[in-house]
């Protein structure tokens, strides 16, 4: 497949309690490597109480989804993951970040995730 057809989205789920107003730098970087590189993404800043940004997600059809997962987050990422997975069978579904990280086995169980 062509670089730019490849359609890759990737995740930042926030809570309430830690929804700081700082991008998320990481995906950032991420983001602009792949798009040096010509690949075509989209990044969810995805906040709570809102489903449009995942719904928003699931309409773009990404071949790949990429979340971050903080352990504050793990709850939040987890309802995501259940809507990706639902909703985006086809896609390849990445995640990383702190507690994958630290619990890697456990996350990439709990989240259905295809690579950590």
């Amino acid at each position: 497949m062509d670089r730019k057809n490849l359609k890759i989205a990737l995740v930042n789920p926030r809570i309430e309690s830690y929804s700081s107003t700082m991008p998320p730098l990481g995906l950032l970087y991420i983001a602009s490597l792949l798009e040096t590189n010509g690949f075509n993404v989209r990044i969810y800043d995805i906040y709570p109480y809102d489903d449009s940004d995942i719904e928003a997600l699931i309409q773009y059809k990404p071949d790949v989804v990429g979340m971050s997962v903080l352990t504050d987050y793990w709850n939040r990422a987890k309802y995501i993951s259940e809507r990706i997975n639902r909703n985006l069978s086809d896609s390849t579904f990445v995640i990383g970040g702190v507690h994958v990280t630290a619990l890697p086995e456990d996350s990439i169980t709990q989240l259905k995730a295809d690579i950590v």
